[in-house]
């Protein structure tokens, strides 16, 4: 069995210099294990008041929320989600989640496999890139 503990997880941090109020920590949790090439994650955290800007995943997301409350902007549509829901948000969709609530929002993403592209309105920085991918040491072995 692989396991995560989110609360031991290193997280760095990501911004957007645009727009000051997108920002958060984040990582990839299991995507560097061995065994679990078809299956990608990310886990990020968003202070209140805050925002994951908007942006497209290049395979579909299963979003599930841990812990805070947001708006789930998915396309031209809004609603609310909270601790122990889940979204299912199609590849290529442009979404994007603000925190409405005073906790820190806790989410995790699923992605059936990677790689996966994510691509930001705004440069994503610590990277200075619009296309963020995150592939594991597996996929990238094979394709070399």
């Amino acid at each position: 069995m692989i396991t995560v503990n989110f609360k031991q997880l290193e997280l760095g941090e990501f911004w957007h210099d645009e727009a000051p109020r997108d920002r958060g920590r984040g990582g990839f949790p299991l995507v560097t294990s061995a065994g679990t090439e078809n299956l990608g994650m990310v886990y990020f955290e968003i202070a209140p008041g805050d925002s994951l800007g908007m942006h497209t995943d290049s395979k579909d997301e299963l979003v599930i929320v841990l812990g805070g409350s947001a708006v789930a902007t998915l396309g031209e549509e809004h609603g609310e989600l909270v601790a122990g829901m889940a979204a299912f948000v199609p590849a290529m969709v442009p979404h994007g989640f603000t925190n409405i609530g005073s906790d820190t929002l806790r989410v995790i993403g699923v992605f059936p496999g990677t790689p996966i592209t994510a691509t930001f309105r705004y440069p994503l920085q610590p990277w200075g890139t619009h296309a963020v991918e995150i592939q594991s040491p597996a996929a990238l072995a094979a394709t070399a």
